[in-house]
C-alpha cells in the first residue's frame, strides 16, 4: 500500500466516524427533545387533573355549607 493510500484510507475512516458522531449526537439530540415533550405534556396533565380535584373538593365543601345552612335554618323555623 503505498502513503497516499493509507493516508487516503486514515482520513475516510476519520471522515466516518465523524459522520458516526454527528448522527449520534443527532439522535440524542431527538431523543432529548422528545422527553422534554413528554414531560411538559405529563406536567400538563398533572396541573389539569389538579385544578379539577381542587373544582371538585371547593363543590363539595360549598354543598356541605349549602346543606349546614338549609339545616340550621330549618332547626331555627321549627322552634
Amino acid at each position: 500500500m503505498s502513503p497516499d493510500t493509507g493516508r487516503f484510507v486514515v482520513a475516510e475512516v476519520r471522515a466516518v466516524h465523524r459522520e458516526q458522531r454527528a448522527e449520534e449526537t443527532a439522535a440524542r439530540a431527538r431523543a432529548d427533545a422528545l422527553t422534554r415533550a413528554a414531560e411538559e405534556r405529563a406536567a400538563k396533565e398533572k396541573d389539569r387533573i389538579e385544578t379539577e380535584r381542587r373544582r371538585i373538593e371547593a363543590e363539595r365543601e360549598k354543598a356541605a355549607a349549602k346543606e349546614k345552612a338549609r339545616h340550621l335554618s330549618f332547626g331555627q323555623s321549627c322552634t
